[in-house]
């Protein structure tokens, strides 16, 4: 496994006892109150809620039409964590691949357990009973 940055307060927990956050072709900029700059391998966070701050970060294209990165703002997405679960976060294509919205996919299961669309409102992250 690569070096993870931790994203949590206290003693480094065993893997079994955190989830795993990796990103692909997004850059995660903040989970929670913890700030993130460049490439991470992955990101371990306690197991419950979290909100995440991306942005898309892609480069596209070939040799012949010539490399284009693509560059967002940023956008929020909401992930409740379990233990020992590895989730991708990576950019989804809505109306005819013309808009983007990170997803997050639960790489044990193979399944999208988030997604925040263009124009989606803005998801309240906390735990209901905090609410």
């Amino acid at each position: 496994m690569a070096c993870a940055t931790v994203a949590y307060d206290g003693p480094r927990r065993p893997s079994e006892e955190v989830a795993h956050i990796e990103e692909s072709e997004v850059a995660i900029r903040r989970i929670d109150r913890f700030f993130f700059e460049g490439v991470h391998g992955q990101i371990e966070v306690l197991p419950g809620p979290h909100r995440l701050v991306v942005e898309l970060d892609a480069w596209h294209g070939g040799r012949l039409a010539g490399l284009v990165h693509e560059r967002s703002g940023l956008v929020s997405i909401c992930l409740r964590a379990r233990p020992g679960r590895t989730y991708l976060v990576r950019p989804a294509r809505f109306d005819d691949r013309q808009f983007w919205g990170p997803e997050i996919i639960d790489e044990r299961d193979a399944v999208r357990v988030a997604a925040r669309a263009p124009g989606d409102p803005v998801e309240d992250c906390r735990p209901q009973e905090d609410r």
